[in-house]
């Protein structure tokens, strides 16, 4: 689900010309190898020059979960259960913007500040 959202975004942004740099990070430390995730960006058919897929040791992602108020995740073995966020960032890293469960449509991204997308 959020791979069909992040593909809707970038037909957004290209149909815009602008470009757009598209990082996953996986909750999943333990199972999403960067092989785990080599496989995943095959079966998915992601591009590498701007889809990035990222993991890294829980703690650290734990913390970029806390800094983004995504909250904790509880791994149950076979599957993680954790909040989910699209985040569009701006140069310096700062969250301009973000999709969730509330907000869902892409075209809140490109809204000015305090301007509701119709």
């Amino acid at each position: 689900m959020t791979v069909a959202k992040l593909r809707e975004i970038e037909k957004a942004f290209q149909a815009r010309k602008t470009l757009i740099t598209i990082v996953l990070i996986s909750f999943d430390s333990r199972n999403d190898s960067p092989r785990a995730l080599a496989r995943f960006r095959k079966r998915e058919k992601l591009p590498s020059e701007n889809w990035h897929l990222l993991t890294g040791r829980s703690s650290d992602v734990q913390r970029l979960a806390d800094r983004l108020s995504l909250g904790n995740y509880l791994n149950m073995g076979d599957h993680i259960v954790h909040g989910t966020g699209i985040f569009l960032l701006d140069e310096q890293g700062a969250v301009r913007k973000k999709l969730d469960f509330k907000n869902r449509d892409v075209a809140t991204l490109f809204a000015a500040p305090g301007v509701v997308a119709k």
